[in-house]
């Protein structure tokens, strides 16, 4: 899962508005908006540490949720793929 993406889901489980965690972290709320639209890692460090305190989580799992969800998805997609085809090689035996 992309950071703005974990940043957005963490947000809306507290029940926040984009602009409410904006006001609550000190960022602008374009900046913010930016920042959970992006699909990237592309912000500062010093906004990630703002985020992560008003959101009450650490650095590192917004970094780590960010960076370890897109292997666990795709091991999840490989696993899927290996259940259809020993599916498919049931049906043909």
């Amino acid at each position: 899962m992309p950071l703005g993406k974990s940043i957005r889901a963490l947000r809306e489980a507290r029940g926040w508005s984009n602009a409410e965690l904006a006001r609550r972290a000190k960022i602008d709320q374009p900046t913010m908006q930016r920042i959970e639209a992006s699909g990237s890692l592309r912000t500062t460090v010093q906004n990630v540490a703002k985020i992560a305190k008003a959101l009450d989580v650490s650095i590192d799992t917004l970094m780590n949720q960010a960076l370890v969800d897109p292997i666990v998805d795709r091991l999840q997609d490989h696993e899927r793929r290996i259940e259809a085809l020993e599916r498919l090689f049931r049906k043909r035996a």
